[in-house]
């Protein structure tokens, strides 16, 4: 029997964009991050023009369709493909961390743009996931001495993963937001918390819902669960000037605002994202 014939990129890309049309407003791009991930290509762009001369055998055409598929089942490219980016690095993510978003690269950024580049202290990131704070803190401010900690000890090996890759070495604590940490013990305070309320869980994509892990999103029926327990253990766990940055919900901040008001805490501030929306709260003690 002569050997099946190898079908061009070309042709398999059309069908596959056409699928991926059904489950992502960037089809093309993703097909190629795909088709890349499988031909250990590092820049998918760069298959464009290759798409006629390029064959593919059938292995590799039966791992494309099955990655297909689980992005069809809405399973997000991040997982499927193993990482993301996030401040320019690339880090491991799986369905036991969330996956970066633009509005955690804020809450480092207003972090970077406060610290200073020879500052010192003990700095904790907290809920760290996947590590990517607490590792870009590492390598942008090397002075400091970072913690991270997570309630998952899943979330904890990826970190570990991920800090190896960097070549950096945080301290990875496995802990319940802020009951481990001594009296006056912290420079700094970073933390992108669960927010998300319960009743906003059938409004939230597939991608997110399915796949995601639960824990890491919701809190509560307000969102503000974690969120209250942190800002009771602020003042107890900073040291005097330090500082607090906080990730928050599109619409906590009034209510943030009113519980902050009623505390210890009297130096504060709500920090826009891109759409002028309050999601950055930073403290200072």
């Amino acid at each position: 029997m002569p050997p099946k014939e190898r079908l061009s990129a070309r042709m398999l890309y059309r069908s596959g964009v056409l699928r991926l049309k059904k489950v992502t407003p960037f089809p093309e791009k993703e097909y190629l991050a795909i088709l890349a991930s499988i031909l250990n290509v590092s820049n998918p762009s760069s298959l464009v023009g290759e798409m006629d001369r390029l064959k593919l055998d059938g292995e590799v055409e039966s791992r494309l369709e099955c990655l297909l598929v689980r992005r069809e089942s809405f399973e997000p490219l991040a997982y499927i493909l193993g990482f993301e980016h996030f401040w320019g690095r690339r880090f491991v993510v799986n369905p036991h961390v969330l996956i970066p978003r633009p509005e955690t690269e804020l809450l480092l950024q207003q972090f970077l743009s406060e610290v200073q580049p020879d500052a010192q202290g003990v700095a904790l990131d907290l809920g760290t996931g996947s590590g990517i704070i607490a590792i870009s803190i590492a390598m942008e401010r090397r002075k400091i001495q970072i913690i991270g900690s997570d309630l998952s000890q899943e979330a904890l090996k990826t970190a570990r993963v991920n800090s190896f890759f960097h070549g950096v070495s945080p301290s990875w604590v496995q802990g319940d937001l802020l009951r481990f940490i001594p009296e006056n013990s912290l420079d700094y305070l970073i933390s992108n918390p669960p927010y998300v309320p319960e009743k906003s869980r059938n409004t939230l994509p597939p991608t997110v819902l399915r796949f995601e892990p639960q824990t890491a999103l919701f809190s509560g029926d307000d969102g503000l669960r974690h969120i209250l327990r942190i800002l009771k253990d602020i003042p107890r766990v900073l040291k005097p000037g330090g500082q607090a940055f906080l990730e928050i919900g599109k619409d906590q901040s009034d209510t943030l605002e009113q519980v902050l008001c009623k505390t210890p805490i009297q130096k504060f501030i709500f920090l826009p994202d891109f759409a002028q929306i309050p999601r950055i709260l930073v403290i200072k003690k």
